[in-house]
């Protein structure tokens, strides 16, 4: 660090830097330029003492108005008893690279350890009204306000005077403080130092750079770096956008603040583009959101090859009594007092892979209070997601995942078919793969390819519920659905269990016979038999933008004929035709039991020990309900013996008789 020894300039008139010493210095705030340039808006580097100028010969006569204004600034610093003055125009050299980064990196530093920093308002004349109002009214035009560079300037130091173009004191930052937090947006607190910066949210603080101009379009973001506390080398030529989203990149490498996302692009009628970049182009976009308080994120968020990688904490379900023509995924950001209540905001996201997400371009922020059901969004399962952060990635995972994707649409059955009431999809797995949007499994990669998918399917037989599962087999070319009970196999009802819900497990650990793996199941109610079959049709959608080939499930529900030979094989002959009912519902429930796999050697042969131990588990759960419902058959044809009898129809033979043929038949 560099600074301008003030006692020479004062008494000799005479520019020469001198190395840093351990004595307290002041620092000169200005905006750059002549005040009569054509383009006042700007400074020009020419108008300027540079640092290239520090010792030329007669540089005092070829630019008199930047000489006078350094030499002012060491008259002021003097008469506080100070020997040092740092000037940004030529206490450092800017043609060398290593040098700009590493003052550029430090100013804030600089600034803030300053005795005291001198603002120059170049074109402002005083005095001030004492009035705050009639200050706020004066000062809000001054071109020193609207400089990117003055807001770390401003805030940094603990003492600051302002001077009108005539180097006549107009007044202090703490004189000034109701006007300039009014002109400037800043916080009290934070201008006058009471709290730490990092006190304030990322969004509060992009607020306050908000509208500001620089020269150069990337000191947008470097004129930022102290007030956030980060370092970045320096890059110019690559546009003020890219400048602002390395910025962003750092802030997010510092900190958990969710806020850093909580920006609004002002041109959200444009509903053509579906994709938006996770980071904001300007500080401008931010000016919605100062009020807003980051919400706590377990865990952390970083930047990987992959996008975006965060914890789902903050990842909710939209209702669809809320969601409107909305995305059904919404990502909290914070919240925002509003009156009596809370405002939760956050952003729209849409799936597009296995815990891939995108931000949806076409939406502004979410906005949940109290009346609109903040409370009532569903989280998700606790996972690692990654947001897709450039719009080539976006394509990419597209062309990946959009191969004939499975939907399921949510009214399965066609409503009103006999006694079937309703159908309810209940879960949905993998669920990093489920499409909440599109009600659409997306594609998995080839080696995931013999995974399970499957939905949870609750369906109402007249005033009985009953659970199935349908498989989705994607291991030949095109996919298959299959049903069954899940009752019937421990395996696949482990799947839906919310440890296991969000990754799918791979096939073999369901141990499904082949048997076991068709396209139908039939249901008993009330003496009817229902067949419930699944099915995938093949159609073509439009998603983003594109046609899509897709598979869409299909349930249908068939009213069986009525089969009772069974049941007139075990009762005795009726000159009425007339057989129990509740015998008849047993021995229909139990001939389904008698269409289970068997043990097969040659299939079980090759499973893994741990895999035959669930086989067995299965055997012995089925083994289990056969015996139940051996028991309930032996108590019904006891009972139907004990009323032929007592009626009777059966006179000619005795008690004993009759126990005999009783045990007959039950064996």
């Amino acid at each position: 660090m560099r600074l301008i020894d003030a006692q020479l300039m004062v008494d000799r008139n005479e520019l020469r830097l001198v190395e840093r010493i351990d004595e307290p210095y002041a620092i000169l705030s200005h905006t750059w330029g002549r005040q009569d340039s054509e383009d006042s808006s700007w400074g020009h580097d020419e108008d300027e003492i540079l640092f290239a100028d520090v010792g030329v010969e007669g540089i005092e006569e070829k630019k008199p108005l930047a000489w006078g204004k350094i030499r002012c600034a060491c008259v002021k610093a003097r008469e506080r008893g100070l020997d040092h003055v740092w000037v940004d125009t030529c206490c450092f050299n800017k043609e060398s690279s290593a040098e700009l980064d590493e003052s550029i990196n430090a100013m804030f530093t600089w600034y803030k350890q300053s005795k005291i920093c001198l603002a120059f308002l170049a074109g402002f004349e005083g005095p001030l009204d004492p009035r705050p109002e009639k200050q706020k009214e004066r000062l809000k035009g001054c071109r020193w306000f609207t400089r990117g560079w003055t807001l770390q300037e401003l805030i940094a130091p603990e003492h600051v005077i302002f001077y009108d173009q005539n180097w006549v004191k107009i007044g202090s930052k703490a004189g000034l403080a109701d006007a300039l937090k009014d002109i400037t947006g800043i916080d009290g607190d934070a201008l006058q130092g009471k709290k730490p910066l990092s006190s304030f949210t990322v969004a509060r603080k992009m607020h306050w750079a908000a509208q500001r101009k620089t020269k150069r379009p990337e000191d947008r973001a470097y004129s930022l770096l102290g007030i956030f506390g980060v370092n970045m080398t320096l890059l110019y030529g690559i546009g003020g956008k890219t400048a602002f989203r390395r910025l962003q990149e750092e802030i997010i490498r510092t900190t958990t603040d969710m806020t850093v996302f909580a920006w609004e692009s002002g041109d959200i009628d444009d509903r053509s583009n579906q994709f938006c970049s996770m980071f904001a182009d300007s500080p401008d976009q931010f000016d919605g959101t100062r009020h807003m308080e980051s919400m706590i994120l377990d865990g952390h968020f970083t930047i990987t090859n992959r996008g975006l990688l965060l914890d789902s904490s903050t990842l909710r379900v939209i209702p669809e009594e809320l969601r409107g023509s909305s995305p059904p995924l919404v990502l909290l950001l914070g919240t925002i007092p509003k009156d009596d209540k809370v405002e939760c905001h956050g952003i729209y996201l849409q799936k597009i892979g296995s815990a891939i997400y995108v931000r949806d371009g076409t939406q502004g922020l979410a906005k949940f209070d109290e009346s609109k059901g903040a409370y009532k969004l569903k989280p998700v399962p606790r996972h690692q997601c990654y947001i897709t952060l450039s719009s080539q990635d976006f394509k990419d995972t597209l062309l990946r995942t959009l191969r004939r994707p499975i939907r399921v649409p949510s009214n399965l059955l066609p409503l009103g078919l006999g006694s079937v009431s309703s159908a309810q999809v209940v879960h949905h797995v993998p669920e990093s793969t489920w499409d909440y949007h599109n009600c659409w499994f997306l594609h998995v990669s080839y080696n995931r390819r013999d995974t399970v998918t499957a939905v949870e399917v609750k369906v109402k037989v007249h005033d009985e519920t009953r659970k199935f599962a349908v498989l989705f087999d994607r291991r030949g070319v095109d996919p298959r659905a299959y049903i069954l009970d899940i009752k019937d196999s421990p395996s696949v009802t482990s799947i839906f269990s919310p440890s296991r819900r969000f990754d799918s497990a791979p096939w073999d650990d369901l141990m499904i016979h082949p048997s076991m793996q068709k396209s139908h199941h039939d249901v008993t109610a009330r003496e009817h038999c229902y067949r419930i079959s699944a099915s995938l049709e093949h159609e073509t959608v439009e998603s983003w933008g594109k046609s899509t080939k897709i598979c869409s499930l299909r349930l249908d529900v068939q009213l069986q004929p009525s089969e009772v030979t069974e049941a007139s094989a075990v009762s005795p002959p009726d000159n009425t035709g007339h057989y129990d009912t509740e015998l008849n519902i047993s021995l229909t429930s139990l001939r389904r039991h008698q269409t289970e796999p068997q043990y097969d050697p040659e299939y079980h042969k090759t499973l893994p020990i741990d895999h035959a131990r669930q086989r067995i588990y299965d055997l012995e759960q089925q083994l289990y309900r056969m015996q139940q419902q051996v028991q309930d058959l032996s108590r019904n044809l006891k009972t139907f013996y004990h009323k032929e009898y007592d009626s009777g129809q059966t006179n000619n033979h005795s008690d004993s008789k009759a126990e005999e043929e009783f045990d007959e038949v039950v064996s």
